[in-house]
């Protein structure tokens, strides 16, 4: 249902879905998963409603990369790596995972043994800063079965949509 929810709303959003319900229908079905959605991501969703009014473009740079992290976040909480791979550029570039897909396999691996159940990823904290089409984001922890982790993320903005390039990552 999370999945239905995100996608429903950034196909809309996007323009690669279009409704054909009645609005009444449609109203009904999204108070109905949203309310399977935990406290934290009904609170990331309405962040995003509320400073958009459904539209991303009406955010400031900062607003709009914080809340690319912020559903990333989610989305790694709910343990959706299809959903988090949509936040990385396919410009994306690490030193250790090589590339997107070196970084997909890399977590596919992690999620396999277990790393992770029970990971929260808190961004609360955390420093915007942009630069034309880039963004600075740090601090984001990530605590889990593997530890504490704190990634700086490097995001570009691609045609309104903040993804990352790149990050750094310390506590390992």
């Amino acid at each position: 249902m999370k999945k239905l929810i995100g996608g429903l709303i950034l196909g809309v959003a996007t323009g690669t879905v279009a409704l054909s319900a009645s609005a009444g229908d449609i109203t009904e079905k999204l108070q109905a998963l949203v309310t399977e959605l935990s406290a934290e991501q009904q609170a990331a969703l309405l962040l995003l409603i509320e400073n958009s009014g459904g539209d991303t473009a009406a955010m400031t740079p900062e607003e709009a990369a914080r809340a690319a992290l912020e559903a990333m976040g989610a989305a790694v909480t709910e343990g959706d790596l299809d959903t988090v791979m949509t936040y990385f550029s396919e410009d994306f570039e690490h030193y250790e995972y090589g590339d997107k897909a070196g970084w997909r396999q890399f977590q596919q691996d992690a999620m396999d043994q277990g790393y992770w159940d029970g990971i929260e990823v808190d961004g609360s904290d955390a420093e915007v800063k942009v630069d034309g089409d880039t963004a600075s984001v740090y601090p984001v922890t990530v605590n889990g079965a593997f530890g504490t982790l704190t990634f700086e993320y490097i995001l570009k903005n691609e045609d309104g949509t903040w993804r990352v390039i790149e990050f750094d990552v310390s506590g390992i």
